[in-house]
């Protein structure tokens, strides 16, 4: 296991080549069709280029139909043609599931913004300012819900469903799916936490299938360890505007773990000193890459992912338990002390959160957590977190299931396992063995390439949906423009495949019966859908903590070798949006890259290596008992970690459309795009 240069000239060149569709070519001035023949253009002319197309090939999807037309003699009761208005609705960038407002103008979305309305992202804690008179058009929103717009009007989205490659009809593809679905069925998915959905869901399930999600990024290691320390499998819901002290290891909840618009907000409320406070809550962050969280912290150490362990086993002693020696971790001894007492000092105000997947570290955190008394203060298990719902287990036996040929149907919907899971080959192969393969998905992305049928579902805003993401706070999404394509929504597609009555209704009013029935309780619909939330949460109490279920993680020693440490792109997160132009072309927010991902190294390491800025080096690694290899450049990180190497997920997409082509690692790489999110041993050291 190696790192070396890689000399070639490996999308190293300012060449671009310009996807531009024939629809959208004739649109283009002359003297841009002319520069556009050349070989080698500045990004400014590409971004001119491909602007350009995009917006010819937006004008060509948003045509009307050919109707009579006939003159209004009274124009649409509020409704003023060239006036933008805002409808509530839910951002589906991520699994954080914020509340969104479109601003929508002549019938389609121009801009989004965040809901004030929403308590998960409203501006200030306890939501819209009462004392304004009105209800407030912008909440919160991170810049990967700002750009979803651009993914509506995408023109290499599906336009159609097809079968192996080529189009096909609906009718067809519904026919060969209720034929199909049955017992041994399986429906793969991400995190649903919508209770419309979940009654979707439970049709499939009746029909004699099973459901298995899974996340890209998995946090199920901390639902797995509240599950041993608490007998609630479930992520808890962190209250940060608590916490007077927060202790981060690798919890990066400034920028992309759970729920980092909310967490940013609450963080934020106790470092604001403006209505008349004297003390500011303090942040510690021990980390081995530079996060965003991390650069933020009062005060950050340095430690390798693999003494991890270590830190959180002499910080558990320190604090009264008893788990044995802890290994070296670099952190001295001044600093622990410092660290232990302020913890204790703060005691259930304090508030311990780590990215770990490991089980037993987890179980450690919960420990801390528990000893200081931050259960029903800033930590809060009565309304857990429904953000992160995938099942690891259940996703290992899925795979097992599929290689042994005891999966007879398989539809995936909202996920893409054989670009985003460590064991993406493997999944690829066994879903080749499935005759009847199914996937409903907005794009042709690399597990949907491989299915026999592909239905083309709407777009996020085009749609309704519904969730849940923290329990008992349910958000509504609805759609903020007329389909462009032959599309579906996801749901009704399931729908009509368990052969639901519901299937030839409008999902809309299958939604407005579920929560009508179930959740409303007094409340309009109308108003439902104006506000966009309704907020059902009920603190309860806390489930007590079961005393001997931490023996204590393995606490070794930070290892001398180079370590791997993968982690969320800001930008195109897991990889979903890749697609996105807009958001390829936001930089990293630590190092200002964009448009690609590379390894980071801190000055020392680049130097013991021998390397330059800028080198294209060759990263390879044993993950999980596979070799993986990516070839990207090498980029000085101050403040990381000694001996290790830091890659961002997202890139290196090879079914991602003309905008992903040569972004990120080799194409031929072995499958460097499919590692989980984690640290993994360099060896050659």
């Amino acid at each position: 296991m190696e790192i070396h240069t890689q000399n070639d000239d490996i999308a190293g060149s300012n060449s671009h080549s310009v996807p531009v569709s024939s629809d959208a070519w004739s649109e283009l001035p002359e003297d841009l069709r002319r520069e556009a023949e050349g070989v080698s253009k500045s990004r400014r002319d590409f971004m001119k280029v491909t602007g350009m197309a995009a917006m010819g090939a937006v004008i060509a999807g948003c045509t009307a139909e050919d109707r009579i037309v006939k003159p209004l003699t009274q124009k649409p009761e509020g409704i003023t043609p060239g006036v933008a208005y805002n409808y509530a609705s839910t951002c589906q960038g991520c699994s954080a599931n914020c509340g969104i407002l479109m601003k929508v103008r002549d019938g389609r979305p121009v801009k989004l913004e965040g809901n004030d309305t929403n308590p998960l992202n409203a501006k200030t804690l306890g939501g819209p300012d009462k004392n304004k008179g009105k209800r407030p058009d912008n909440g919160g929103l991170c810049a990967v819900g700002q750009a979803q717009m651009w993914t509506l009007y995408n023109p290499e989205r599906l336009h159609n469903p097809t079968n192996k490659g080529e189009a096909a009809k609906w009718e067809d593809i519904d026919a060969a799916a209720k034929a199909a679905i049955g017992n041994g069925s399986v429906l793969l998915t991400g995190t649903v936490s919508g209770p419309s959905a979940k009654a979707v869901i439970a049709k499939f399930k009746a029909k004699g299938g099973r459901h298995v999600s899974y996340d890209a990024i998995s946090r199920y290691s901390i639902a797995k360890a509240h599950e041993a320390t608490h007998t609630v499998k479930a992520i808890p819901h962190y209250k940060f505007a608590e916490a007077a002290f927060v202790l981060s290891l690798d919890a990066d909840f400034l920028g992309t773990w759970l729920s980092p618009v909310e967490h940013a907000r609450d963080w934020a409320s106790q470092r604001d000193l403006k209505w008349g406070r004297d003390t500011m809550s303090r942040l510690v962050a021990i980390e081995a890459r530079v996060s965003l969280t991390g650069a933020n912290a009062d005060e950050r150490f340095r430690v390798k992912d693999s003494a991890r362990a270590a830190v959180l086993t002499d910080l558990a002693n320190r604090l009264g338990g008893s788990f044995g020696a802890a290994g070296e971790h670099g952190i001295e001894e001044g600093d622990m002390a410092k660290l232990a007492s302020e913890l204790e000092k703060n005691g259930r105000r304090a508030l311990v959160v780590s990215g770990s997947r490991d089980v037993e570290e987890q179980k450690l955190v919960n420990w801390i957590n528990d000893k200081l008394g931050a259960y029903g203060a800033t930590i809060d298990l009565s309304t857990p977190s429904q953000q992160k719902l995938g099942n690891d287990e259940d996703l290992a036996k899925l795979l097992k299931d599929m290689e042994a040929g005891s999966v007879k149907s398989l539809v995936v919907w909202g996920c893409n396992p054989v670009y985003d899971l460590p064991d993406g080959g493997k999944f690829k192969e066994a879903l080749s063995k499935i005759e009847n393969s199914f996937a409903i998905s907005t794009y042709a992305d690399e597990t949907a390439s491989e299915c026999a049928w592909i239905a083309a579902a709407d777009d996020p805003l085009e749609s309704w949906n519904d969730f849940e993401p923290v329990k008992g706070l349910f958000s509504l999404a609805q759609p903020g423009i007329r389909r462009l394509w032959d599309t579906r929504n996801p749901l009704q597609i399931l729908l009509k495949w368990v052969g639901s009555p519901d299937g030839a209704k409008d999902y809309r009013d299958v939604l407005k019966a579920h929560w009508e029935a179930n959740i409303l309780q007094g409340i309009s619909w109308n108003m439902a859908v104006d506000q966009g939330v309704v907020d059902r949460r009920k603190s309860g109490t806390q489930p007590d903590f079961i005393k001997g279920s931490v023996k204590g993680a393995s606490a070794g020693s930070a290892g001398d070798g180079l370590e791997v440490v993968v982690y969320e792109s800001y930008n195109l997160r897991d990889g979903r949006h890749a697609t996105n132009g807009w958001l390829q072309e936001m930089s990293d927010p630590m190092s200002r890259v964009s448009w690609t991902n590379v390894a980071y190294m801190s000055p020392a390491t680049l130097k013991e290596q021998g390397f330059e800025e800028g080198e294209y080096v060759e990263v390879s690694a044993d993950i999980d008992g596979r070799s993986a290899t990516c070839t990207v450049p090498v980029m000085r990180q101050p403040g990381q970690a000694d001996g290790t190497v830091a890659v961002s997920l997202g890139y290196g997409r090879t079914k991602a459309g003309k905008i992903t082509h040569g972004r990120g690692v080799e194409e031929d790489a072995v499958d460097p795009e499919l590692l989980d999110e984690g640290v993994y041993k360099i060896g050659g050291n």
